[in-house]
């Protein structure tokens, strides 16, 4: 599917700020260009998906420090959405300041959305030394964790008690310098009932900032999985259901020798499309349905989407001789036919392989050892 880069950015991009943000403007232009420039480093590295992004207001943050909670002046996060899905986290560091600083991050977003449903509930942040927590429905979720301070020294917040200049370590970055504040969930619940702040939350409002989509380009579905087969082993099949299956659920969290068991299969013997379908539904995917070869644009459909495939291939075609199968996740059409990108369990260097053209121009082959295998059905998770 030939697609044009899109680029449609909003004249003026109004980022409508908390009430706790300080009096000093922001340079519009440089935090469009900076978001602008982070999602399309993100997107061309395959991070995240094309597709239409838009971002949500400021999102208010505290900051929890010996016992008490103080408006978090000092940076903004903004949930990044495409197609209407949370997919990153934008942030403004140093907000106010000569020294304001812009990152794009996936850290907590996908937990944020699990926890909170960001498209309905209002919610606010909460950060302490090492730890992100979200609050909404008032019940409190812990994001993530670092290592070392989740902020840097320079974004402080200037009221925040006991956080003087004197009182923060030249090396603020290096865990061992302080002891953070190792708060629980139900402490920063406490502390939100007991604070004298007005707790504030965001709305579900969003902006638009661009659209983009591929042109001429690779196009990949980000955290696609790997497997390599043990030798002696036919799990291919397995692997290629297992592999979809963890890129668009991870949740369940099956091996792939969990999916042969389920399926009913064994280490020496191979698989069928029905098996296939079988572990598909471990991961929730109840009508997974069985295609004849689909056509180039469909494929890039599927991945421009999002959606990974298998691909089940056979030795000349002959669908009762040795078979193969491979989960279709990229492709880069500035070939001719378009290339598709797989992730073959049999790859003798490396699983991520490309697909390439057999001598008639019109199908796609991938050979392993001295055998080589042609594309003759797709099994994707859900109808077309």
């Amino acid at each position: 599917m030939k697609k044009l880069v899109c680029i449609i950015l909003s004249i003026c991009l109004v980022f409508s700020l908390s009430i706790f943000s300080f009096a000093e403007t922001h340079n519009i232009n440089s935090i469009e260009n900076a978001v602008e420039g982070l999602i399309t480093s993100a997107v061309r590295e395959g991070r995240i998906p094309f597709g239409n992004y838009t971002i949500s207001n400021s999102i208010p943050t505290y900051y929890a420090h010996n016992n008490t909670l103080e408006p978090f002046y000092s940076v903004e996060h903004h949930v990044v959405f495409c197609n209407d899905n949370p997919v990153a986290i934008f942030t403004i560091s140093g907000v106010g300041t000569t020294n304001q600083t812009y990152s794009l991050s996936e850290d907590f977003v996908k937990k944020l959305n699990e926890l909170v449903l960001v498209n309905d509930y209002p919610y606010t942040l909460i950060v302490s030394e090492n730890k992100v927590f979200a609050y909404a429905n008032n019940d409190t979720f812990e994001l993530a964790k670092y290592d070392t301070t989740y902020f840097d020294v320079d974004i402080v917040p200037e009221n925040s008690p006991d956080v003087s200049s004197s009182a923060v370590p030249n090396n603020f970055q290096s865990s061992q310098a302080y002891e953070p504040n190792e708060y629980t969930t139900s402490e920063i619940t406490n502390l939100i009932f007991n604070s004298y702040v007005n707790i504030n939350t965001v709305n579900n409002e969003k902006t638009h900032i661009f659209d983009i989509y591929p042109s001429r380009a690779v196009v990949t579905i980000p955290g696609v999985p790997s497997y390599t087969q043990p030798q002696g082993s036919n799990y291919c099949w397995a692997a290629s259901a297992w592999c979809v299956g963890e890129t668009l659920n991870p949740t369940p969290n099956y091996s792939v020798e969990d999916c042969v068991a389920a399926a009913g299969g064994s280490f020496g013997s191979g698989g069928s499309a029905n098996m296939q379908k079988t572990i598909l539904g471990l991961y929730g995917f109840n009508d997974p349905v069985l295609y004849n070869a689909l056509s180039t644009s469909t494929m890039e459909g599927l991945i421009d989407d999002g959606e990974p495939f298998i691909m089940l291939c056979f030795k000349n075609k002959n669908t009762n001789s040795l078979g193969h199968s491979v989960t279709c996740y990229r492709y880069d059409d500035s070939y001719s036919p378009t290339r598709f990108g797989v992730m073959d369990s049999l790859g003798s260097s490396s699983p991520w392989r490309w697909m390439s053209n057999s001598s008639n121009g019109t199908d796609y082959q991938i050979t392993c050892g001295a055998t080589t295998y042609i594309y003759v059905y797709a099994l994707t998770p859900n109808r077309l």
